[in-house]
């Protein structure tokens, strides 16, 4: 599939001069080098004109009956929508004046009366490129604010979810903690032989990794308190102790079973 090409569109330029003898020749010479020209004879149908087009660059005539270029271009800097829109000035060779206070109220270059078209062409496309440049910094400026903002907001976001996550943690720690004191080797009470070797069995079990321990005994003897002290003893201590009773005939004894779980989770049976 052939893809129509899409050529970009040509620059929009306002004139603004009184005398159609100025402004004819300008648009001539633009439109030779297929810029968009609008015309304006006065500066209040100028100010209309750039508010509803929006043009790329303004020549703007200093002289003119009622409202001059100076003023004109005061008002056009004044607008938000219109402001960075370059203006060239239009003027006679011995307005040195005119020259000054034209830069002072915002316009970027001048050209002078009788025109050379080289002038004007070099000016415009210069002044047209800068304009181009400027409003593509602008746009990548705003572009990489809005990354920097949204990059701002996620790390905000995942200092939140890691303070969320520190603060649960230690909470987790407390509550382990707790529970290490309350069924650990601890709170065993006994100076018995037996009771000193299932101790040091437990003590074993607490540094083995991933392992299935048997430990077996009538009713009531314990079982669960012998895997709790292993659990909670064992680098396995901040995960879940889920105990699950298993239904065994009361002719046989009771056998406590518990697995050690790559999440630290132990079934057993009581």
């Amino acid at each position: 599939m052939i893809k129509e090409r899409i050529e970009p569109m040509s620059p929009e330029i306002l004139i603004v001069d009184d005398i159609p003898e100025n402004l004819n020749l300008l648009c001539q010479t633009l439109e030779a080098k297929d810029y968009n020209i609008i015309a304006a004879t006065s500066g209040e149908s100028a100010l209309q004109i750039a508010v509803r087009t929006q043009p790329d660059l303004i020549l703007l005539d200093i002289m003119m009956p009622g409202m001059d270029g100076f003023e004109v271009c005061r008002r056009l800097k004044a607008n938000e929508r219109l402001s960075d829109i370059p203006v060239i000035f239009i003027t006679a060779k011995d307005e040195t004046e005119s020259v000054i206070e034209g830069f002072q109220v915002g316009g970027v270059d001048y050209i002078t009366k009788p025109f050379q078209e080289k002038e004007v062409l070099i000016r415009v496309q210069t002044h047209l490129k800068n304009h181009l440049l400027t409003q593509e910094l602008i746009q990548k400026n705003s572009e990489l604010e809005q990354e920097i903002a949204m990059r701002k907001q996620a790390e905000t976001e995942r200092d939140i979810a890691e303070a969320a996550r520190q603060a649960a943690d230690e909470k987790f720690s407390f509550i382990s903690q707790r529970e290490a004191e309350r069924w650990g080797i601890a709170g065993f009470v006994g100076k018995s032989q037996t009771i000193g070797n299932i101790l040091e069995d437990v003590r074993r079990l607490q540094t083995t990794g991933k392992t299935t321990v048997l430990i077996t005994g009538e009713r009531g003897t314990g079982k669960k308190l012998i895997a709790r002290a292993i659990h909670f003893g064992g680098p396995r201590e901040k995960g879940p102790f889920i105990p699950v009773n298993c239904s065994y005939p009361r002719r046989l004894s009771r056998i406590l079973i518990f697995r050690t779980h790559p999440r630290g989770i132990y079934r057993c049976n009581d």
